[in-house]
């Protein structure tokens, strides 16, 4: 342990269940770093991981439960083609993950994982065609669609102007020139942060500082 005393100054500890810790680093190099060591301390019946990505999810309100799965997704991708426009194929994830029931029992809310771009489109829009029903944020992580802060949602958003997520410009992502362009991403929150890597776009799972608040709301639900 004396080896990875020099780590405990720059990093964060949080518990969680099924008696994991997850450890927090403030870049990549130096969790590599811990990794290696702990990962060669096998023996002692250490498992490394890192924390996997999971996508946000989606709940749609007011869908007949005579659907199958299958037939919603396939109605979102035909009656919404605008929202999976310009996706690169790993961006390009829709499934439904369960259903919650509602007092009618002719309908259901559907609730679906989103890959984080298309999350961002989907609760953006707000509207989405299947006989025009309500998408929403479901996901356990809060990031406000308007200003892509963190920690609150749009409708408790403080700023009164929507930023796009392409470029962190004053306008939404549907109406940004330089995307329609195919001018690379900038990530508003890495750029603020002035992280290194900023070429991204703020709803990407690749975000930093998506992960960060991922591993956070992860161990908050967790605990």
């Amino acid at each position: 342990m004396n080896r990875l005393s020099s780590l405990r100054s720059k990093v964060r500890k949080q518990r969680a269940k099924e008696q994991k810790v997850i450890i927090e680093f403030e870049n990549i190099e130096e969790g590599n770093k811990a990794n290696n060591k702990l990962t060669k301390r096998g023996r002692l019946g250490l498992v490394v991981e890192q924390v996997k990505n999971k996508d946000p999810l989606v709940v749609v309100k007011g869908v007949l439960s005579s659907h199958t799965d299958e037939d919603i997704v396939s109605a979102l991708r035909n009656q919404n083609r605008e929202l999976f426009d310009d996706f690169d194929s790993g961006d390009d994830r829709l499934s439904v993950r369960y259903r919650k029931r509602t007092r009618n029992p002719v309908t259901a809310q559907i609730v679906l994982s989103a890959s984080p771009a298309l999350w961002g489109r989907m609760t953006e829009a707000g509207n989405v065609d299947l006989k025009r029903l309500r998408a929403e944020d479901q996901s356990p992580l809060v990031q406000c669609t308007r200003c892509l802060g963190y920690g609150h949602g749009k409708k408790y958003c403080k700023e009164k102007t929507d930023l796009c997520s392409h470029c962190g410009g004053q306008h939404l992502s549907s109406r940004c020139a330089k995307r329609q362009e195919g001018a690379p991403p900038t990530c508003k929150n890495c750029s603020n942060a002035k992280l290194d890597k900023i070429d991204h776009n703020a709803f990407s799972e690749s975000c930093i500082i998506r992960r960060k608040c991922l591993a956070r709301s992860i161990v908050n639900l967790s605990i």
